[in-house]
């Protein structure tokens, strides 16, 4: 049994290029393309992703993508976490107040 070399390798998709494209101009785009890029990402090829990660300059800002990404879903907790807050102090309140216990005598 023989193995082929092959000296030719397949070109990157259109949706490699396509992230490329917006990975180049990151961080200088629309948050409509990041959320492009963020969902385009994933669904790439492990070829196409080799394609991208081969550049350091594409792979350094992917890594920013990613902190990017990571701090607006942290962001977006906190309102999240405010208004459980809220709501788990009114229902201790009731409970309180429902038991009778009156903290001012």
């Amino acid at each position: 049994m023989t193995s082929r070399a092959y000296s030719r390798t397949r070109p990157p998709s259109r949706m490699a290029l396509d992230a490329k494209s917006l990975l180049d101009r990151f961080p200088n785009i629309d948050r409509t393309e990041v959320d492009s890029l963020i969902t385009l990402y994933p669904k790439l090829t492990i070829v196409d992703m080799a394609f991208i990660t081969s550049d350091e300059e594409l792979c350094n800002k992917i890594e920013l993508l990613c902190l990017h990404r990571t701090s607006r879903a942290h962001a977006s907790m906190i309102p999240l976490f405010i208004f459980c807050l809220i709501l788990v102090l009114l229902i201790t309140g009731a409970a309180i107040h429902n038991a009778g216990v009156d903290f001012w005598e």
